[in-house]
């Protein structure tokens, strides 16, 4: 058995599966995360802050900080291009660089049919 003091509130816990944080500020941290996951998935404009989130949850700064603190939600919150995140861009970006290099393959597709460079099918 090892023993830990939760990143949070600092009581003492058993920590056999290696976590930072106690039984209680996990599942408290986690709610929050479930509520805060349904207001920006339902919010059309897009644009959050700190203060903006905890006003929406009922809930301090505070808090909303915890989640960043422990990964939960990112801190950088704005989105570019599409509506997109970072991430997302980046994921499209990635997608991009695969297509582009199936691409470079001695492969080429018409009307459906794939031909091989060399005029086999």
């Amino acid at each position: 058995m090892s023993l830990a003091a939760c990143k949070s509130c600092g009581k003492v816990f058993d920590t056999d599966h290696h976590r930072e944080l106690c039984f209680e500020c996990l599942q408290r941290i986690e709610k929050l995360y479930n509520k805060l996951h349904e207001i920006i998935k339902n919010d059309n404009e897009g644009n959050f802050d700190i203060n903006y989130l905890a006003n929406v949850a009922g809930v301090k700064p505070a808090d909303i900080q915890e989640l960043i603190k422990f990964g939960y939600i990112e801190r950088d919150m704005q989105t570019y291009g599409k509506g997109l995140s970072p991430r997302q861009m980046l994921a499209i970006k990635f997608n991009d660089e695969i297509e582009k290099l199936n691409r470079r393959k001695n492969v080429t597709s018409y009307g459906g049919k794939i031909y091989k460079r060399g005029g086999s099918e």
